[in-house]
Order: structure tokens, then C-alpha cells, then sequence
């Protein structure tokens, strides 16, 4: 064998050996506690919505509307636009907006159609005006209902 080979195998033996104990050693040192995201916020979210999906889009003025809402396994999604005030949020801002907006709601899933219309236009501050207005909703029990007024 020639030194170039005998050199590689040496190597190669010593990464294999160290690689083997890697991992092994106990470490003492504590671990640090998860970061609280919500830590020094004033938000207070409801989690009593009745439902685990919401999402309304609505034209206005040739403008959009848009809100989304849903409420995983592991973590709330929320989106909110309002192209008429010129309003883009998104995560915990979002979810601030819709907070105030969703406790107007308060849907059921045997509320009315009149009643589901009745209520979106006031906690949205919608008018006659809007061209089109679809909700789609999926309640806690599963039940999943759409609107189009």
C-alpha cells in the first residue's frame, strides 16, 4: 500500500471512530424555556368562535374584502384585507381585527340565512353597495355552510 492509500485509510478510520461517539456525552447545561410570542401582547383572543373555518370575500367599489380565519391543529391562521381602507394584516394583527369582528358575529349553525346576512353586514360595516359577497364557514361539529348574497 502506498502512502497516499495507507493516509486516506487512517483518515478515514479516525472520522469513523470519532463520528461513532458523537452524541454521547451528557450535557448538564439546562435547557431554555420556549419563547412565549404572546408574552407582553394586550390581545385577548377568544377561542369560543363556533366555528373552525371562516373566510369572506366581498367586492366593494371594485375593491376587495377579504377575511380568513382558521383554527388548526397546531396554530391559528389569520389573514385580513380591506382594500377600501387600504388595510394588509396578517398573524396576531389579524387576528386582533377579526377578534372584534367575530365577537359581533356570534353565528350558529342553524342561524338563518337572514340572520348570517344580517349580521356579516354589520360587523363588516357592509353596504347594498357591495357587488358580491360569498362567506364560507366550517363550524366546530364539522357542519360546512356557504353564502352568497
Amino acid at each position: 500500500m502506498d502512502k497516499r492509500h495507507q493516509f486516506s485509510s487512517a483518515l478515514l478510520l479516525i472520522l469513523l471512530i470519532g463520528g461513532c461517539n458523537m452524541g454521547s456525552a451528557i450535557s448538564d447545561s439546562p435547557r431554555l424555556p420556549a419563547p412565549d410570542y404572546h408574552q407582553g401582547t394586550n390581545v385577548q383572543i377568544s377561542e369560543d368562535y363556533p366555528f373552525s373555518y371562516f373566510k369572506l370575500e366581498a367586492d366593494v367599489e371594485n375593491e376587495k374584502i377579504i377575511a380568513e380565519y382558521k383554527d388548526g391543529p397546531y396554530r391559528k391562521k389569520a389573514l385580513y384585507k380591506n382594500m377600501l381602507l387600504g388595510i394588509h394584516l396578517t398573524g396576531e394583527e389579524a387576528m386582533e381585527e377579526l377578534n372584534d369582528i367575530f365577537s359581533q358575529l356570534q353565528l350558529e349553525e342553524n342561524s338563518s340565512d337572514a340572520e348570517v346576512k344580517e349580521r356579516i353586514f354589520s360587523a363588516f360595516h357592509l353596504t347594498n353597495e357591495a357587488e358580491r359577497i360569498n362567506v364560507e364557514i366550517e363550524f366546530r361539529n364539522g357542519e360546512k355552510k356557504k353564502y352568497s348574497f
